[in-house]
């Protein structure tokens, strides 16, 4: 009986496609995290990258541009313009659109995030949104919040169905045909090497952080090609050899 060489077994043929599958499976889920996190927008960016801190601040003078915020009819909140006092800071601290659970008044207290080193920059203050992590850009997969707990669902979602498609595709392709479309053991680093660079580059939107909108786009577009020749390659080698 001929004993195969350990590159040409069909034991490790199919060992290092699932290895290449679940990097390219789990990339994918974390792919999904900054999209249904949402981005914290640019105000809080600046914030972020000023120092920002959270303080409670008191109302100073009579709010302005108020509205109420409804949903069938009941006042969930209100959106307006406010002008804060902060203990040792600023007497007066513009936030545009403030959002308050309760109707704001002038001498209320509210939480506001700011930065000490850039109180030109103003404040954010919305009462739907713990500040406090917004101050500390984290992994946005989690538990703490709405939206952090579908982002983590998406990403075990995708990384399950990837890891499941992955393994299908492969016990169900010959491990010749799988070595010759282009699964060779160089062709399988270049690709594992390339979907972890690429996820590398999107890291900092999964902890909070809004990159380069260039940065952000190159990963993006870089990912998707690379799981489609990926896709493609194992849907042709299903069945052959």
């Amino acid at each position: 009986m001929e004993v195969l060489p350990l590159t040409d077994s069909a034991g490790w043929v199919r060992a290092r496609t699932c290895a290449v599958w679940a990097l390219v499976a789990f990339a994918a889920g974390a792919l999904v995290v900054p999209v249904l996190s949402g981005s914290p927008g640019p105000k809080v960016t600046a914030l972020q990258k000023a120092g920002a801190t959270v303080g409670n601040a008191t109302v100073v003078g009579r709010p302005t541009s108020l509205e109420r915020d409804l949903s069938e009819e009941v006042v969930r909140g209100y959106y307006a313009d406010l002008v804060l006092s902060v203990p040792n800071g600023p007497g007066r601290l513009p936030v545009d659109g403030a959002y308050t659970h309760d109707r704001p008044r002038e001498g209320a207290t509210v939480e506001v995030l700011w930065s000490p080193d850039a109180p030109q920059l103003g404040g954010v203050v919305h009462a739907r949104r713990d500040l406090h992590l917004l101050a500390r850009p984290h992994w946005q997969a989690g538990a703490d919040s709405a939206t952090g707990r579908g982002a983590l669902f998406g990403l075990i979602a995708v990384t399950v169905v990837g890891l499941l498609l992955g393994t299908v595709l492969t016990f169900t392709s010959g491990t010749e045909a799988l070595q010759e479309l282009a699964w060779s053991p160089l062709a399988q680093t270049v690709r594992a090497a390339t979907t972890v660079g690429l996820y590398l580059a999107w890291l900092p939107m999964l902890t909070g952080h809004t990159p380069a909108p260039m940065v952000g786009l190159l990963a993006s577009a870089g990912f998707l090609v690379v799981l489609l020749v990926h896709c493609f390659t194992s849907v042709r080698a299903v069945g052959k050899g």
